[in-house]
């Protein structure tokens, strides 16, 4: 008698189960690539959009200690980038030439030196060490013409900028070499767009690649209702076309978050340079995500907001136990969800997401005195939560304990800190190959919501509700 073939027919949940992928560590985001050492937070000048100006903020001022900056600088690993600014006026900092020749000296080829100056002290005895390197200078010029300049960048002077400037260039042509690289940096708000075309011309002038212009941040409400371009979009549209035009047509780089029109879009490349998008409207911070900010004496914070997003401090914790922490990790996925922490409603280009009513409303924390190393620990030691974590799926993994088991150490790991959305995945996945595919959706569902752009998380969350 002829038999049929027996078929094997995998049941629904081993399907899943066999589709569905975890994470091995609880480093998940990649080392820094730019790290900004605040060599020094003093500055020469009084300039009126500077938080260091506002009145009644009060906070510790000081220049970075060579060893300090050494041992960071030994942590920081294999960055891209290093900048030597975050707050203040760096060629005031007491140990300026000694950091800049250690730099110099000691990066790899490909990685760039720069750093942001309003270009005051610059002598031949400052540009010399500079020529023929790998370095970027970034210029703050907030006005074309003397009056306006010297009005904002209040202790300037506008001739004195121009010469330092021209003799940047002079001992570049004398030494036959196009380093370092100078790029400018406006600061736009009413009393200044007008210059915005003239400061295209200047920059061409001036042989600058490039050109960066970035909308005020306002820390008083009142300065922000009658002076941010929100209320004179039609104003900086024009002028910005005007400028673009310029600096298309002499080749250089202009970087700006649009026209309010939508005229003028952002140039590519900016939403890369600053954060990623997603179809639906969500974004990754990079300055959260790949940079790192060093204050002068160990503080840790998210980006230069001198008053917020405080990440962590050098004293208590290593580099990398700050960068992997959970003040680092629960701000990335607030952004990622979209919940803008207040800090962030004063970034510059934020306007590039269309939510320009929202930005520039926070006010500065002049309530307490700002302290230049608080303190600041992280709630776990994420290196040592990541060896438990490792050796919890391992012996998982190798028959070693029962699934069961094995989700009972993870959610007491998870209790620790419910940001660890690799736990809540793996839990999941754990209870997909246990054929409980009702309890791993409700887990992968709430990875998704803490972490909504993970490809990962994406493709398990597909998996299980294909059918």
């Amino acid at each position: 008698m002829k038999t049929e073939p027996c078929i094997y027919i995998m049941p629904y949940e081993l399907i899943v189960a066999e589709h569905m992928r975890f994470f091995d560590s609880l480093l998940y985001w990649n080392a820094p690539r730019v790290a900004f050492f605040e060599v020094t937070n003093h500055c020469n000048l009084r300039c009126v959009m500077c938080a260091h100006t506002q009145e009644g903020l009060r906070m510790e001022k000081g220049h970075m200690e060579w060893p300090l900056f050494e041992d960071v600088f030994r942590q920081c690993g294999d960055i891209k980038s290093v900048c030597l600014f975050s707050a203040g006026e760096p060629l005031l900092a007491r140990n300026w030439d000694s950091i800049v020749g250690y730099c110099v000296e000691n990066l790899p080829d490909g990685v760039d030196i720069t750093f942001s100056t309003n270009g005051l002290l610059f002598t031949k005895e400052k540009i010399l060490p500079l020529l023929g390197k790998n370095v970027s200078i970034t210029i703050s010029v907030d006005g074309a013409t003397q009056n306006t300049y010297e009005s904002i960048r209040q202790g300037g002077s506008f001739e004195k900028l121009l010469r330092n400037i021209r003799l940047i260039n002079t001992l570049k042509d004398r030494y036959q070499t196009d380093k370092p690289s100078i790029e400018f940096a406006f600061a736009a708000w009413q009393d200044n767009v007008t210059e915005l075309p003239l400061i295209a011309k200047l920059a061409v002038d001036m042989r600058a690649k490039q050109l960066v212009v970035a909308q005020r941040i306002f820390f008083n409400k009142e300065d922000f209702k009658q002076k941010s371009l929100l209320f004179a979009k039609e104003r900086f549209d024009h002028y910005l076309q005007k400028a673009v035009s310029i600096c298309h047509s002499h080749d250089i780089s202009i970087i700006h978050g649009g026209s309010y029109s939508g005229a003028i879009p952002p140039p590519e490349g900016l939403i890369n340079r600053f954060f990623d998008m997603t179809p639906d409207g969500r974004f990754a911070c990079r300055t959260a995500e790949e940079n790192v900010s060093i204050g002068f004496k160990g503080l840790i914070r998210a980006c230069c907001f001198i008053d917020h997003l405080f990440m962590g401090n050098l004293r208590h914790n290593t580099l990398m136990e700050v960068w992997h922490g959970h003040n680092y990790r629960s701000l990335r996925l607030n952004l990622r969800s979209g919940n803008l922490p207040d800090g962030c409603k004063n970034c510059p280009f934020f306007q590039v997401l269309d939510k320009h009513e929202q930005s520039c409303l926070r006010t500065l924390n002049t309530d307490s005195y700002i302290s230049a190393s608080p303190e600041i620990k992280q709630p776990y030691n994420v290196f040592t939560l990541n060896s438990e974590f490792q050796r919890h799926m391992h012996n998982w993994q190798h028959g070693v304990i029962s699934g069961s088991e094995a989700i009972r150490r993870l959610q007491l790991l998870w209790e620790k800190d419910n940001y660890l959305f690799e736990i809540a995945n793996n839990i999941g996945v754990i209870f997909a190959r246990n054929n409980d595919v009702v309890s791993a959706r409700k887990w992968v569902e709430k990875a998704c919501t803490i972490n909504p752009i993970d490809n990962l998380l994406k493709e398990n969350y597909d998996v299980l509700n294909s059918t």
